[in-house]
């Protein structure tokens, strides 16, 4: 694959280019060939693999807790490497952590609201992410989380760079005593 593109110039001299071996009766036209900035070597490639899996149904009839791991399968490692998870309206707060593993770094270790973090990604290295969402009581809940590598990558699967949890609020065949101790940093109850 090559970037770029590449420019064809004629030399100034006749309607048809220059003569430069116009001697001896043959004619022959010259070009210039100007290449641009942008044309370079291969691009790097690295294939992000997004997975995630989430409660099937609210816990307590409020949360709902997301498994999320990014891992860059390769071949180059992954700079700039773009992970989200937008929350969807149905969770109307959120709490979240990063651990890193293979070598990476999370940029943050742990937030509130949507995931938005920039970060590098070695071969194999793989981010791993826990959220909490309290549930607007909304009875189907559908969240995704997405990689992306830097424009000055490629990805040769796009396929696996996102993935969903789907979450049904099945209430009515709750008893109202399901409780679950729940990590530290999910949202208040309030």
């Amino acid at each position: 694959y090559m970037a770029g593109r590449t420019l064809r110039t004629t030399l100034p001299g006749s309607a048809d280019g220059a003569q430069p071996n116009g001697s001896g009766g043959s004619t022959h036209d010259a070009f210039i060939i100007a290449s641009t900035t942008d044309l370079g070597a291969p691009r790097p490639v690295a294939d992000l693999k997004v997975t995630k899996t989430g409660s099937e149904h609210p816990i307590a009839h409020r949360w709902v807790l997301y498994d999320i791991s990014v891992e860059n399968l390769g071949p180059d490692p992954a700079p700039g490497a773009r992970i989200q998870d937008v929350l969807p309206p149905e969770l109307l707060a959120a709490g979240w952590t990063c651990t890193a593993s293979g070598g990476a770094s999370c940029a943050q270790v742990s937030g509130s609201g949507s995931i938005d973090m920039q970060t590098t990604l070695p071969v194999n290295g793989k981010l791993t992410f826990a959220l909490c969402g309290r549930s607007a009581g909304a009875s189907l809940i559908v969240n995704t989380a997405e990689a992306s590598v830097s424009n000055a990558m490629l990805d040769p699967i796009s396929a696996n760079n996102h993935a969903s949890a789907v979450t049904q609020d099945d209430s009515l065949f709750g008893d109202g005593f399901e409780d679950i101790d729940l990590p530290p940093w999910c949202p208040p109850a309030g």
